[in-house]
């Protein structure tokens, strides 16, 4: 956020001419008529003669006049020592002097001494205490000036609500600071960088429409000085906030066209395109920009896949996976990896992982790799750590490990994993087909039928469902129900040639005669 701040020049005042004793009306007139030299060097004579505090002042004064602003601090601060009491005129000409130094924090510990304090002066230590990001007081003086300036000129009061709205800002009250913009967006001449930062509040609460409308017309008014910046706010607002990319396009284009060097405008314009859909061209304006984080790797790793080029994004991520060896990358990395069917080197990249942060997560992932790379053995190890450990393992885990035990024959674990897979996911109708397999296989048909109608509900379209239930009816000598089975599998389209070529049907055609002559209008 930028601001505006205002500064006003004070003049240094004269000290109270009370009390002045009358050996003094020389260097008084001297003063008067701007005879400098000849003032300093009677106060001078004074001071030297008797160390009063309103000969430093009127030294300090004259040595201010001549731009000595060294030596008026020492002689005001000799004026302190003299533990007389001072007027306010006597710390603010100080502090002045010290600002001309650039000895702000000093300044304020002596404005801060004047008892009265007027307007402008509300305003210098409401600015100083900014510029100190000491918000709280530049904000306590503010409203100090608001409470006590009875009337002001209507460009004054927008100087200091202007200031009101940006140290409101900085104490992230940002309900308070709408409420001020709400007040000065009806005046004529507010600031641009009030408008700006009125902009980035609404966009920062949820209002990105009137925020996009202030910071176009930022974008086309002379006076806007930094129209990178209001291109990066009016980008962020349509990428981010409200997705429109269509109408960023343009946006992106233009700032692009004008900021070639920039790397933040090139990945915006980059991935304005990428989310349109133009991979090619994405891909043709990340190519040159090195990535120099995380995301960037990411972005231009997808851009690259999606154009075509997988060599190249896998080669990108795998560089990322280097530089940042955390689940994000490997994540990435990973499903290039299963994208591209290089299942060996996804093993080697979670092995990696797993050995450089002693962990065990994803041996899932090197679960299902194995599978996939058809090395069962190596997966049923896997899939066993995975058994006896603490990983979270859902039905398909459970399944696949039945079918892997299934492959070696292991009928006993099979149907325990599957009866786990059913138990977690009982919609899932696989594990109760694989179930009725075994059942079926090992004389158990009144579980096999159980679990082969349980499919058949989960799976209504499928014929070869109705075909295995119908075998199993006939192995178990039911030919009535393995004979409506027969029927439902053929509405199901299931293959007219391989149920009569079957011959556990040849009972159910006996029992039935014409049963066959049935089947071929069917």
């Amino acid at each position: 956020m930028t601001k505006k701040l205002f500064f006003f020049i004070f003049f240094l005042f004269p000290f109270s001419l009370q009390a002045i004793p009358v050996n003094l009306e020389s260097g008084l007139e001297f003063y008067k008529a701007e005879k400098n030299k000849e003032a300093y060097a009677v106060f001078f004579q004074m001071y030297e003669k008797e160390h009063k505090a309103v000969y430093c002042f009127y030294l300090g004064n004259l040595s201010a006049f001549s731009q000595r602003y060294d030596e008026a601090e020492q002689w005001y601060k000799k004026g302190i020592e003299t533990k007389e009491e001072l007027e306010d005129s006597f710390y603010l000409n100080l502090g002045i002097v010290l600002l001309k130094q650039n000895k702000n924090g000093e300044a304020v510990f002596y404005f801060e001494k004047i008892k009265v304090k007027n307007p402008l002066l509300r305003i210098i230590l409401s600015v100083l205490y900014y510029n100190d990001k000491n918000y709280i007081q530049s904000e306590f003086h503010i409203k100090e000036l608001i409470q006590e300036a009875k009337s002001m000129p209507d460009d004054f009061l927008l100087s200091v609500y202007e200031n009101y709205f940006f140290v409101s800002l900085r104490n992230n009250k940002n309900y308070q600071a709408m409420n001020i913009a709400n007040l000065l967006k009806n005046f004529q001449d507010v600031s641009n960088p009030f408008w700006y930062n009125y902009a980035g509040v609404l966009s920062e609460n949820s209002q990105p429409t009137k925020a996009e409308e202030i910071f176009g017309k930022l974008l086309n008014s002379p006076q806007s000085s930094s129209k990178e910046d209001i291109y990066f706010h009016l980008l962020y607002i349509l990428i981010y906030q409200k997705k429109d990319f269509n109408k960023a396009l343009p946006f992106a284009e233009e700032v692009f066209k004008k900021n070639q060097s920039v790397p933040l405008f090139i990945k915006l314009y980059a991935f304005v395109l990428y989310q349109l859909g133009k991979y090619e061209e994405a891909w043709k304006i990340f190519l040159p920009l090195p990535p120099v984080s995380k995301e960037d790797y990411k972005m231009k790793a997808a851009a690259a896949f999606q154009a075509g080029f997988q060599a190249e994004s896998i080669m990108l991520l795998e560089s990322a996976f280097l530089l940042y060896p955390d689940e994000d990358i490997l994540s990435n990395l990973v499903s290039l990896y299963y994208l591209t069917k290089n299942y060996q080197q996804a093993e080697l990249v979670i092995q990696f992982y797993h050995d450089r942060n002693k962990t065990d997560r994803f041996t899932l992932w090197l679960f299902q790799f194995a599978i996939l790379a058809e090395n069962y053995d190596k997966a049923t190890e896997y899939g066993e750590k995975i058994l006896s450990s603490d990983l979270e393992k859902d039905a398909s885990f459970y399944y696949n490990m039945g079918k892997l035990y299934e492959k070696k024959s292991i009928f006993d674990k099979a149907e325990a994993v599957y009866l786990e897979s059913k138990r977690l996911t009982p919609d899932f109708p696989y594990p109760y087909i694989s179930l009725a397999v075994i059942y079926t296989n090992s004389g158990r048909y009144e579980e096999a039928v159980d679990s082969y109608i349980i499919a058949i509900k989960l799976l209504p379209d499928y014929g070869v469902y109705y075909y295995h239930l119908a075998q199993v009816y006939a192995m178990s000598n039911n030919y009535f129900l393995a004979k409506e089975f027969i029927k439902q599998a053929l509405y199901k389209k299931f293959s007219k040639e391989i149920i009569l070529g079957d011959p556990l049907f040849d009972p159910v055609l006996k029992a039935f005669p014409g049963f066959d002559k049935e089947l071929e209008g069917l």
